[in-house]
């Protein structure tokens, strides 16, 4: 499609409500945006897509994958201690395995794999990663309609900006299969 034709199109979509192989129906707002983005980035190029959807970006620049290793290592160590200290993780070893288990990680697919093993949602592993990935990473983008009870309604506002996120490490090709995003719990 060309511009004209997107902006046709997107003025008269609505955003699904239904489920997805990202996992839970709460995140089909999400995928819808990344798929979107995606498309037009394809037909009208990386710049018009964030136009045309009324996103912006910036970073400084892409760090290599140690750098998401070592932030997330930072991460699990803090919720270890934090948990070992209220006595409520009763499996507090498994977690420390886990912890060494991320020097072994060679890819960005094997770390949100991790982290939904961990019981990470999307909305928390998608932003964690993407804002250690890309340098001082400042994202906007327009508040996605939820579904739902209130809380709901209130956590799938943040689903365009989990779509970017994980729309913005398929586009740099930190991530070549998109089932990494796939099973996640909310």
């Amino acid at each position: 499609m060309d511009k004209k034709e997107w902006k046709k199109w997107l003025e008269k979509q609505e955003p699904p409500f239904e489920v997805n192989d990202w996992g839970s129906c709460q995140y089909s707002t999400a995928k819808w945006f990344y798929d979107t983005f995606l498309k037009v980035v394809e037909d009208l190029g990386y710049e018009e897509a964030l136009n045309l959807l009324k996103c912006k970006v910036e970073f400084e620049e892409i760090a290599p994958i140690r750098e998401v290793q070592s932030a997330l290592m930072n991460q699990l160590r803090d919720e270890v201690i934090e948990l070992l200290d209220e006595e409520a993780y009763a499996d507090a070893i498994g977690r420390i395995r886990e912890i060494k288990q991320l020097k072994t990680l060679k890819s960005l697919e094997s770390i949100f794999k991790l982290c939904k093993d961990m019981s990470w949602d999307l909305w928390s592993t998608a932003e964690f990663i993407a804002t250690s990935i890309f340098k001082d990473l400042k994202i906007e983008a327009p508040d996605s309609p939820g579904f739902g009870p209130k809380y709901n309604v209130l956590t799938q506002q943040e689903n365009f900006r989990t779509g970017l996120y994980c729309a913005l490490l398929k586009h740099f090709n930190l991530v070549t299969n998109d089932s990494c995003f796939a099973g996640f719990d909310t």
